[in-house]
């Protein structure tokens, strides 16, 4: 894809609605997403006139202001997701597009990441089938990545845990256990990398500190200084990381 790096605007009430379009050669068709924090996608077909964008976002801009007051009003709703193609879900922060086939001849989903999407050819395309299997997806790629982290930092504090777990963890990020293993729910594999670097941390830090006391937020620090910030992350976003 490409960009003029132009920004169009549209005005429905006193809203503003100010987007830079982005070009793709394989695009037949406008689209328009409404992403966190409140940025406003339209991706276009090579060539689109500023005139036909401008009259498909009016067209559509009160959905879009509704979407951007949705977005910026409720931040204590966890997501409900259709799994339908098109729809944007997170992996490590960067949002990417469903891309849904059918193939009655597979057994079980084969998910892979694709020119900025997620695509998944299934023998169904049924909400709880894909959702189970798009987690076991993650659940492999949380493994894989905080696998790789903890061999980054681990050495840097002089620890090792005696196991690694990926769980389904509603209420926990992470957790490290009395006999040092560490347990990290799959959906921290949704936020951003440094805000998974900093829950990766937190569990190295209680091998030598179980509790939250002043050592070991010096602990934490002495390793990412800055990490109060991916904790303001978590605490304003983390109930958007799940499918």
């Amino acid at each position: 894809m490409s960009s003029d790096a132009k920004t169009l605007t549209v005005t429905f009430g006193e809203t503003v609605i100010a987007f830079t379009p982005i070009y793709s050669p394989r695009r037949k068709t406008v689209e328009i997403a409404v992403e966190v924090p409140g940025q406003i996608i339209v991706t276009a077909p090579a060539g689109t006139p500023d005139e036909h964008l401008l009259a498909v976002v009016q067209q559509k801009a009160k959905w879009i202001v509704q979407q951007l007051f949705a977005i910026r009003s409720i931040r204590s709703v966890a997501p409900i997701r259709e799994m339908v193609s098109g729809e944007a879900i997170l992996y490590l922060g960067r949002s990417y597009r469903l891309d849904l086939q059918v193939d009655p001849h597979l057994r079980s989903p084969a998910i892979k990441l694709y020119r900025g999407q997620i695509q998944i050819q299934s023998k169904s395309l049924e909400h709880d089938y894909l959702r189970r299997h798009l987690i076991t997806w993650y659940r492999d790629k949380a493994r894989n990545r905080i696998s790789n982290r903890i061999n980054y930092y681990a050495p840097k504090l002089g620890v090792a845990p005696t196991s690694l777990m990926i769980k389904d963890q509603e209420k926990r990020w992470a957790s490290c256990t009395s006999q040092n293993g560490l347990i990290f729910n799959w959906r921290s594999i949704l936020a951003p990398a440094p805000v998974l670097d900093y829950i990766v941390v937190h569990e190295l830090c209680h091998l030598l500190e179980k509790s939250h006391s002043k050592r070991f937020w010096s602990l934490v620090r002495s390793i990412l200084p800055e990490y109060e910030l991916r904790v303001q992350w978590l605490r304003d976003n983390g109930v958007r990381l799940d499918v």
